[in-house]
């Protein structure tokens, strides 16, 4: 699947050009085969057979870089539980690799993708010697339902209200697809649900707010009760 989308030719049309070197180009045109750019003008001959993508009005630019956050360390500053850029109880932490605790499925990742950034660093925090950074490629191709990626970010919003309902609707506008009207969003919702609950209990024997937390959350999907006061984990 994914040799077969690098061997496709697609052509970034009519936006603002941002090239590494040089001035911007205006109403330009961003020609990509097999993978990698191939032409870059406002003059570009467009194959028949190339995909496009109509960008006018919009900004073309290199991938950025984020040099030193903590994308998918940090999901909540203010919940300890999302919190794993550092470690403590120990001033020199040169073995701590902070790769251990990235989280693949933050919700913060497609969203810094669709602003433009394609690498990130994320860094440990705190202590004289804060641990080894990790450098995450976000470039990279989803063969799976878009459904699978968008589901959490729309659960967080419409159940848990741990995002905004501008938030949402901002990062809708953005990405340009709403999952919350597809027909299979309450069942995936659902299974979300479960699969976020299931992980927490595997807590629940050795920590008693945990299981508390397992308790509530059973019962909510159980009745149907609210979501609005699950704790973040």
């Amino acid at each position: 699947m994914i040799a077969f989308l690098l061997a496709q030719t697609i052509a970034i049309t009519g936006g603002t050009v941002y090239p590494v070197a040089g001035p911007k180009l205006a109403k330009a045109t961003v020609l990509i085969r097999d993978g990698r750019i191939a032409a870059v003008g406002t003059d570009v001959s467009v194959p028949s057979d190339a995909t496009r993508i109509d960008a006018a009005g919009k900004w073309v630019t290199p991938g950025l870089i984020d040099g030193a956050g903590q994308l998918g360390l940090v999901e909540i500053s203010a919940v300890p539980g999302t919190r794993e850029g550092s470690i403590q109880g120990d001033t020199i932490a040169a073995a701590f690799s902070v790769a251990e605790g990235i989280n693949p499925a933050s919700t913060l990742i497609p969203v810094t993708r669709i602003e433009g950034i394609t690498t990130a660093l994320a860094v440990p925090a705190g202590n004289l010697v804060s641990g080894q950074a990790v450098l995450i490629d976000l470039d990279s191709f989803s063969i799976g339902p878009r459904e699978w990626d968008l589901i959490q970010t729309a659960l967080f919003a419409d159940r848990l209200g741990w995002h905004t309902a501008e938030e949402y609707r901002s990062f809708v506008e953005v990405y340009g697809y709403d999952i919350m009207k597809w027909d299979g969003y309450e069942t995936l919702a659902d299974m979300r649900e479960v699969a976020m609950t299931a992980w927490l209990a595997k807590k629940a024997a050795t920590d008693e707010k945990a299981a508390a937390e397992v308790h509530k959350r059973i019962t909510a999907m159980r009745t149907g009760g609210s979501r609005r006061d699950w704790g973040a984990y």
